[in-house]
């Protein structure tokens, strides 16, 4: 919205209004809360990700942003598992419109997940409000009691992702 002309303020306050963003959005603006899905879905791919990667929000961003027809401005959370040691990072990136993960909008989300043989998974869904939320709290519940069930406890690699 702050690419199309929005003030940076009035486009938080709508996405607040929208149950987008939280009534208190520092973790999403800062980038912190992709930060940690992102050390979460490091996780489920089995590597812990260095505590220190660069984290940059769009709180930094203020107006004007200038427009450019062939990009498009996008928080990108990313990790590589090339090279002996992961990297990863948070940091508001120009993307090709054409790009899949520039084709977001609203409070939807993308993923792109690019494997060793060159393929490449997309995902695309509703990030926020109140289903998705809804949805993902009871994806988490149902995680912890099928790990409970295997005798296994979570709350270690669960504490290590969203401080570490």
């Amino acid at each position: 919205r702050v690419e199309a002309g929005t003030g940076y303020a009035e486009a938080l306050a709508e996405a607040q209004s929208l149950g987008f963003a939280e009534s208190d959005p520092r973790a999403d603006v800062s980038g912190l809360d992709s930060a940690r899905k992102l050390r979460l879905c490091a996780l489920l791919a089995g590597v812990r990700l260095p505590a220190d990667f660069p984290v940059h929000g769009i709180d930094a961003l203020r107006e004007p942003i200038d427009p450019d027809p062939a990009t498009t401005l996008r928080l990108v959370a990313e990790f590589d598992l090339r090279g002996s040691t992961p990297t990863a990072r948070v940091s508001p990136v120009r993307l090709a419109r054409s790009a899949f993960l520039a084709a977001a909008r609203g409070e939807e989300n993308r993923v792109e997940v690019e494997f060793d043989d060159g393929s490449v998974l997309r995902l695309a869904g509703k990030g926020a409000g109140r289903w998705p939320t809804t949805a993902s709290v009871c994806a988490d519940l149902w995680h912890v009691a099928r790990e409970a069930e295997r005798g296994r406890s979570i709350e270690a690699e669960a504490r290590w992702a969203a401080v570490g």
